[in-house]
């Protein structure tokens, strides 16, 4: 199947249009039907997200935010809290930003890619990256997120144990504002 020779063939460019590709057939399966969007978070990430980040104001990145936002679905819905949801895909955006609709909070969507962040530092307040830091075929690349330089100094990551040695390096970096992980 060619979504499988694509990965196994490890080419980034590739991959990123595998991605968005994915992103369009996912809006299409699902369409109006915001009950029905997958869930690509664990349990524990409402929890865990609220807990580090609840008292935030401002501006939050929600870096690969996916069809079902749960990071803008905790922090968004309050005034003194902007929830930005960034994914590679237009389709995964539009199914976020129905989701969140349907539960009453307003996210903004911005397409694409944590290689080539298409902001300027010091915008963000905080940044949660849950579960996508891993799918950056460059650990290099993936230490862009730290280029931001959020003010709070906050982060939530999930990701597998490939994923150890990008925190430890943002955790070495942010001496003033170490990242909170879990």
């Amino acid at each position: 199947d060619r979504g499988r020779a694509v990965v196994a063939s490890g080419a980034p460019t590739q991959i990123k249009a595998l991605y968005a590709e994915f992103s369009d057939l996912l809006h299409d399966a699902y369409g109006a039907d915001a009950e029905g969007v997958p869930v690509l978070s664990r349990p524990e990430t409402l929890a865990a997200i609220s807990t580090l980040l609840g008292t935030v104001s401002g501006l939050v990145l929600d870096a690969g935010c996916g069809p079902n936002p749960v990071a803008a679905l905790a922090l968004g819905g309050r005034p003194e809290r902007t929830v930005v949801g960034l994914d590679i895909g237009f389709g995964t955006l539009r199914l976020a930003r129905m989701v969140a609709a349907r539960a009453g909070v307003d996210i903004l969507a911005v397409v694409g890619d944590l290689e080539a962040l298409p902001f300027a530092p010091r915008v963000f307040d905080a940044l949660i990256c849950d579960d996508t830091i891993e799918h950056v075929p460059d650990d290099a690349q993936a230490l862009r997120l730290d280029d931001l330089d959020w003010e709070s100094g906050m982060l939530r990551v999930r990701c597998s144990s490939r994923a150890e040695r990008i925190l430890a390096a943002v955790a070495g970096s942010r001496a003033r504002h170490p990242p909170v992980h879990t």
